[in-house]
């Protein structure tokens, strides 16, 4: 089997996994959410509308013509939570590919969708290339909050990047998140 058949065979099943245990946590969490709020609202005066989280992680780029690479994520994201269950931020990042990349960094402006710990999020971007150009992007991710304490969280995500040239940039990434 070659590599690039790896590659997506790992990229299906981590999706694969996701959507499945996310299915039946959603439903879980979408009874327990109305009983959570009304307690999370009585006792936790501190709880801040504003995360900032450090993002390492990896990334598969695939080009229109077939071309793809692994490379390296390190960023930050900022959500601003509107509410229990919608959030709006941004996300900066830097991306190490081989030499053959044309990526250097995104900075994106998604919306969130809160559930419990899971969070939906799409939104627009642009990707700033080694050529000094920059392309239009959209990005779509899921990710699921354990939350350490009452400031601090770890959560994995999984992310694609839809670019206009018709490059596709996977990521799969953890997130440490501080609640300012």
């Amino acid at each position: 089997m070659s590599g690039r058949k790896i590659s997506q065979s790992m990229w299906v099943l981590c999706v694969t996994l996701l959507v499945a245990t996310g299915k039946q946590v959603w439903a879980s969490e979408a009874h327990e959410n109305h009983t959570e709020e009304a307690h999370h609202n009585a006792d936790d005066g501190h709880a801040s509308e504003h995360h900032l989280a450090l993002v390492l992680g990896m990334a598969y780029e695939e080009t229109a013509d077939g071309h793809h690479e692994d490379g390296n994520v390190t960023g930050l994201e900022y959500v601003y939570h509107l509410n229990h269950h919608w959030g709006i931020g941004a996300a900066v990042e830097a991306e190490v590919f081989g030499d053959d990349q044309k990526r250097n960094a995104v900075i994106a402006l998604p919306v969130s969708h809160l559930r419990g710990n899971w969070r939906l999020f799409a939104g627009p971007g642009v990707e700033v290339r080694r050529d000094a150009e920059t392309e239009f992007i959209l990005r779509l991710g899921v990710g699921y909050s354990f939350h350490v304490n009452k400031r601090f969280s770890l959560s994995p995500e999984a992310m694609v990047d839809f670019v206009e040239t018709g490059t596709n940039v996977y990521v799969l990434s953890l997130a440490f998140g501080l609640s300012l």
